[in-house]
């Protein structure tokens, strides 16, 4: 008798046949099975029909998961620098700078020391609107010495403010003669300075002239520049370590302004034509 054990082995000896369902129990496992005949034995057929229920086999199938490797590629974005903020400036009047000019044949001497806060107020457009050009203290400056005149150029960003200053060697006293330069508006219209021929700030030689209140005058119409905290001397021969003694403004001191008409004749058509020019009248208090 060849039997078929559970463990897949077919094996002739050492099972023992159970009578009562016609199974053997093998002897290696201790299991039964039907019994298989081989082409040369004689089989035992089960008896008539027992009820099995047939074993249910699960197949499980593994499943293979794939898993891409992803590369990652970070690019790193340029670092771009934030722009250097100007330095705030205060506005007017407390942007009150200095500035010299020194003596280009002796740098020693400083021919002219400035200090004040500076303000162009230009009104233009329709309707009207009013821009501030403020100098700021950091605002750069330069000049000329000579005899009879002294002049300083200040520039800042696309603005020029030029003073100059003449003596009078009759009366020993110096004072300003002429106020030129342009400035450009928030608008981005620029403006021209011009007013020459006058006599503003005057002080005798060897003192410097100082007026803390504010001071207004009107370059044209529609043009005005503001002075406040001045002090001002020219014509120094010295290198500046202060300034020599002050003559004082008053409270009541004023400056006035008005555009005079000029008539001028043609020498080519014999015409007469008018002109006008803003005359400054600097009005000290007793």
């Amino acid at each position: 008798m060849i039997v078929q054990c559970h463990s897949g082995r077919y094996f002739k000896n050492g099972s023992v046949e159970l009578s009562n369902c016609g199974c053997v129990c093998c002897s290696c496992c201790g299991l039964c099975a039907r019994n298989r005949g081989d082409n040369k034995g004689t089989s035992t057929t089960p008896s008539t029909t027992p009820s099995t229920t047939p074993s249910t086999t699960s197949s499980t199938t593994a499943k293979t998961t794939t898993t891409k490797a992803t590369s990652t590629t970070t690019t790193q974005k340029p670092t771009t620098e934030a722009p250097t903020p100007k330095p705030d400036q205060p506005d007017f009047p407390r942007n009150v700078g200095k500035w010299l000019v020194n003596d280009t044949e002796n740098l020693n001497n400083t021919c002219l020391a400035l200090s004040a806060a500076i303000e162009v107020v230009v009104v233009e457009g329709t309707p009207a609107k009013t821009s501030r050009v403020v100098v700021p203290t950091t605002a750069s400056s330069n000049g000329i010495c000579s005899a009879d005149n002294v002049t300083i150029q200040i520039t800042w960003e696309k603005n020029l403010l030029v003073l100059v200053f003449a003596k009078n060697a009759t009366t020993e006293k110096s004072a300003l003669k002429e106020i030129t330069g342009e400035v450009t508006t928030s608008s981005g219209n620029v403006t021209q300075l011009s007013l020459v021929n006058q006599n503003l700030f005057e002080v005798p030689l060897n003192k410097s002239y100082k007026c803390t209140k504010e001071t207004s005058i009107n370059i044209e119409s529609g043009v005005e520049l503001k002075i406040a905290s001045l002090q001002v001397e020219a014509f120094r021969q010295t290198a500046f370590d202060n300034y020599s003694a002050a003559l004082e403004c008053a409270i009541d001191d004023s400056i006035s302004c008005q555009r005079l008409p000029k008539r001028i004749r043609s020498v080519w058509t014999g015409k007469e034509n008018y002109l006008s020019r803003v005359t400054c009248n600097y009005k000290r208090s007793t």
